[in-house]
């Protein structure tokens, strides 16, 4: 992607946090950028994906994290705004995960999905036996860990909760992982969350004997695939959508393995006019309902949210929902406000 678009996105302006490390690190051809907080261990990781390749203006950067993409790092600044606006961004790490390329504007998850036609949809709906999404995050938790340890502050814990955030084409990453922790049912989830937030006894000790048999054996950082889908909690898709059908979960087998496992993650739908009311793809809506529709009858917690709802659709909106999607406090970032708020 040309720098120019790059520089594009920083034309808002960057923020210099104190607070934070900021940075970026590269695995293969992934790139992610990331805000660690350096007081103590992140209590609460979030790691999300970008869009397609269109640069957005309006987004603050956090200086020290520079994007290829041209709008992750506006993504990171916007998110970042968001959880500080929530009360939470001291305890939290948060990570943009990059696509490994472009076609054109296209972003391309080439790394993170089992196979991807020309421009980047998911060409065969979403496998979760080969966990794609989940061995290559790995990595990126293991890179970053040893970043943080080469910028000497603490990384992330290996048992904070992990929520996903996928913007755009971006929640076909999001959808990846949800599969992948369909077809895993052996995996637990973590202790100390059973999807809303609560807290149990167990909280804050690393979840073991997770994984199956043939699942990567843990890194030198403890990480590996299985632990990844062990912390996933919560999922956001922010005004999820493609060109084409997929940018919703909608099989009935993943959706019922889900609804199947003791603490299944919760999932938070955020939608724009952009998306769900435009009239040349009428059937992303529909999508988007029976996705809904689906998981909720299968037990799994879902949230939906239409955001601007009054005005009418545009880009902007599209991208302004990153830092303005409302939770009505079922989050775990609600929860998490709540217990610094009580000094826990």
């Amino acid at each position: 992607m040309p720098s120019h678009h790059a520089e594009m996105t920083r034309a808002a302006g960057h923020r210099f946090v104190s607070s934070h490390a900021v940075g970026r690190v590269q695995i293969g051809a992934t790139i992610a950028l990331y805000a660690l907080p350096r007081a103590a261990p992140a209590a609460l990781e979030v790691v999300a994906f970008p869009g397609d390749g269109v640069p957005f203006q309006l987004w603050p950067c956090l200086a020290g994290a520079k994007g290829n993409h041209p709008h992750s790092d506006g993504l990171l600044g916007a998110l970042f705004g968001r959880l500080e606006r929530a009360g939470v961004a001291a305890a939290t790490a948060l990570l943009v995960v990059e696509p490994a390329g472009f076609s054109g504007h296209h972003a391309l998850f080439s790394q993170l999905l089992p196979q991807t036609t020309a421009s980047g949809e998911p060409a065969r709906g979403y496998d979760g036996g080969q966990r794609t999404a989940s061995s290559h995050l790995a990595l990126v938790f293991e890179a970053v860990a040893r970043a943080a340890a080469t910028e000497q502050v603490p990384p992330p814990s290996a048992a904070a909760p992990l929520i996903a955030f996928g913007f755009s084409k971006g929640a076909v990453v999001v959808n990846q992982l949800l599969a992948e922790l369909a077809h895993a049912p052996d995996i637990p989830s973590l202790p100390g969350t059973d999807g809303t937030g609560r807290e149990h006894a167990g909280a804050g000790r690393a979840a073991g004997g997770q994984g199956s048999e043939d699942a990567p054996r843990p890194s030198e950082h403890g990480c590996d695939s299985a632990s990844v889908l062990s912390r996933l909690c919560e999922v956001h898709l922010l005004d999820a959508g493609l060109q084409c059908r997929g940018a919703h979960l909608t099989d009935p087998a993943v959706a019922n393995a889900l609804g199947a496992r003791p603490s299944p993650p919760r999932l938070f739908v955020h939608g724009t006019p952009r998306q769900w009311r435009d009239p040349m793809r009428r059937w992303l809506s529909d999508e988007k309902d029976r996705s809904v529709a689906l998981l909720r009858a299968s037990g799994v917690r879902v949230v939906e949210r239409e955001s601007f709802e009054t005005e009418p659709p545009s880009l902007e909106m599209h991208f302004r929902v990153c830092d303005d999607f409302e939770t009505g406090g079922h989050s775990l970032i609600d929860h998490l406000a709540a217990r610094l708020k009580a000094g826990g």
